[in-house]
């Protein structure tokens, strides 16, 4: 296990259409880097033995996850946020817990064509780690809650696109190098070599990273 060489404590927030791949992409840096995993599957997992995904349901995990990230930014540790939060309005909310803190803040953005995200999202597994604590969800449901992730204000928010259909240890490096490059890590953790930032994915619009 590498550690990441933070100047900082940093939180990431992760955003995505449900099947994304963001428990799974969340779960291995934070295995990756020891920091926190904050998992909205697992907190509703814990309150509601029939989730219905609702806005009342919705704002008590968020709620109390943000609670989570802050007890572990108060110690001056870093935390993975493993929650999308539709609204730029909840992520800037997000963006200042950190930065009241003397944290950094960035967004890990998971892209992934509709219909394998859709497939995902129906056909989840409980047998399988990263869909242990997340329910399947009905076609019906999974639109709904599809049709609430909006793009990103690139121009505003900071943020790493990653592809959900790569391995994990392929989106480890981008967002490690991008973290580097915005100088929030040194370099020493992070291998040489190039990645090719530009490549586009498909089922999304606004993917260039700025």
């Amino acid at each position: 296990m590498t550690q990441l060489d933070l100047n900082q404590p940093l939180l990431l927030l992760m955003h995505g259409w449900p099947g994304a791949g963001k428990s799974a992409f969340a779960r291995q840096f934070c295995e990756r880097h020891s920091m926190a995993h904050v998992s909205s599957d697992r907190v509703r997992y814990e309150l509601y033995d029939d989730p219905v995904y609702s806005p009342s349901e919705n704002n008590t995990v968020l709620r109390l996850c943000e609670y989570a990230c802050e007890l572990v930014l108060k110690t001056g540790g870093s935390v993975v946020f493993d929650m999308c939060l539709p609204t730029q309005a909840l992520r800037h909310k997000v963006s200042y817990l950190a930065r009241s803190y003397q944290a950094n803040f960035m967004i890990v953005w998971a892209q992934i064509d509709l219909d394998t995200a859709r497939y995902r999202a129906v056909n989840r597994d409980r047998r399988r780690l990263d869909d242990r604590y997340s329910p399947g969800l009905s076609p019906t449901s999974f639109e709904r809650l599809a049709n609430s992730v909006g793009p990103l204000n690139l121009d505003r928010e900071s943020c790493q696109v990653i592809s959900g259909k790569h391995a994990f240890a392929q989106q480890a490096r981008i967002v490690e190098l991008r973290l580097n490059k915005l100088g929030l890590i040194d370099a020493n953790p992070i291998a040489k070599g190039r990645v090719d930032f530009s490549r586009r994915l498909s089922g999304q619009r606004n993917e260039t990273v700025r």
